[in-house]
């Protein structure tokens, strides 16, 4: 059974603050759909140490430079970071999106109307039991619902991708609405080998997990296999990751994934 969310106000309407589509800036964070609680516990940080120039330079080894250096997750430069290295290659993203994103608001009216007290279910291709919001608020999860909802509607050739709920919620975090939608397509994409979009690959992403931790980790693999009376230990790997490690630790992870593809979640 999907979980639902039913709004106080129309999610068309919320909709035309955020997807109309906000060119607010983002100091890093999407203010407005991040808990209030967490802005205030988290202090800006403008390292200056952090030379970023690297990124705009065409002949950067982006794997090495963030191997080498760690970027605070409220660096400034966030507010432009993923966005920016999933369109590394413009001249082979900067128009196969765009009638998809110049679509957006009209799809939201067109599939949730105008109407208030309006129930929202997300699509089956993503994890009910793994919804994890990290720090967005009651509007920053009704965007997830709505980016996911539409995405849905357009690739029902995508029938089990679990890590769709989490990587939107994420770029959420540093990216308007609008963009997040438009990265999520990026990243679906064929040229990223990212997120798992059946059953079968997504099981074969945990017998790939479990092989490798067989053959380099065997100690460790022996250890799990005798603490645990399941074989799920091994599936559920990838929430190990994205939703019991701190927010700050998985968020230099995902920089990584979007330069290396899926193996290094697998060596973390």
């Amino acid at each position: 059974m999907h979980p639902t969310f039913p709004t106080l106000t129309s999610i068309c309407e919320d909709t035309l603050n955020s997807a109309n589509i906000e060119n607010y800036e983002l100091k890093p964070f999407n203010r407005q759909l991040i808990n209030e609680e967490y802005l205030n516990k988290i202090s800006i940080n403008n390292d200056e140490n952090v030379d970023l120039s690297a990124l705009y330079c065409p002949t950067t080894n982006y794997k090495q430079l963030f191997r080498l250096s760690h970027l605070h997750v409220a660096h400034p430069s966030r507010s432009s970071l993923w966005f920016h290295l999933l369109r590394q290659d413009k001249t082979r993203h900067q128009h196969k999106f765009q009638q998809a994103v110049e679509r957006y608001p009209e799809d939201i009216r067109n599939m949730f109307g105008r109407r208030n007290d309006i129930t929202v279910r997300l699509p089956s291709c993503v994890d009910a039991n793994h919804l994890p919001h990290y720090h967005l608020n009651r509007r920053g999860q009704h965007a997830v619902t709505r980016i996911l909802s539409v995405f849905a509607y357009y690739h029902p050739d995508i029938t089990w991708a679990p890590l769709l709920a989490p990587m939107t919620a994420l770029f959420l975090h540093y990216m308007t609405e609008i963009d997040a939608y438009e990265s999520l397509l990026i990243l679906t994409s064929n040229d990223y080998k990212i997120i798992t979009q059946t059953e079968i690959q997504y099981q074969s992403l945990s017998l790939a997990f479990r092989s490798i931790l067989r053959r380099r980790c065997r100690s460790v693999y022996e250890y799990l296999n005798r603490q645990s009376q399941q074989p799920c230990l091994f599936d559920e790997w990838l929430w190990i990751i994205f939703e019991h490690l701190p927010f700050t630790y998985l968020v230099p992870i995902i920089d990584c994934l979007l330069i290396e593809d899926m193996k290094i979640l697998i060596r973390i």
